[in-house]
């Protein structure tokens, strides 16, 4: 068995039967992931709404350090914009601090009344702080 049929058959073995009908058809492994990717990545307005959605839910669990955490708001940001979406650092900034753990809530509290803070500079600060 070769590498790409090793891949396509990885690819059919991690989705749902749901699926297989449309994957069957593709010869190669990457028409597999770009089927998957043309299903699973709408580029619609339900697809900005489940975005925002997620940005706006995003809350820092307790096993994640505040890096992580940030760099996952990043991404549904990212996303937005590959959407045509731009979203304004402050409103980006204003969902991070409303998820952020118990322990950095004072803190998130006295950066929120700052008006020139950017996602950038608070990260920073908000990294010193946790070590």
């Amino acid at each position: 068995m070769d590498k790409e049929e090793m891949a396509r058959s990885l690819i059919l073995l991690n989705v749902k039967q749901d699926h297989h009908a449309s994957l069957h058809a593709c010869k190669t492994a990457r028409e597999r992931w770009e089927t998957l990717a043309a299903e699973f990545r709408s580029q619609g307005p339900a697809r900005e709404m489940n975005l925002r959605s997620e940005l706006d839910q995003t809350r820092m669990k307790s096993n994640v350090n505040i890096v992580q955490y940030f760099n996952r708001s990043k991404l549904i940001v990212w996303e937005l914009g590959v959407l045509g979406v731009k979203m304004a650092d402050r409103q980006h900034l204003t969902a991070l601090l409303h998820g952020l753990a118990t322990k950095f809530k004072l803190r998130g509290t006295i950066i929120a009344s700052q008006r020139d803070m950017m996602v950038a500079l608070v990260l920073e600060e908000l990294r010193a702080a946790e070590s």
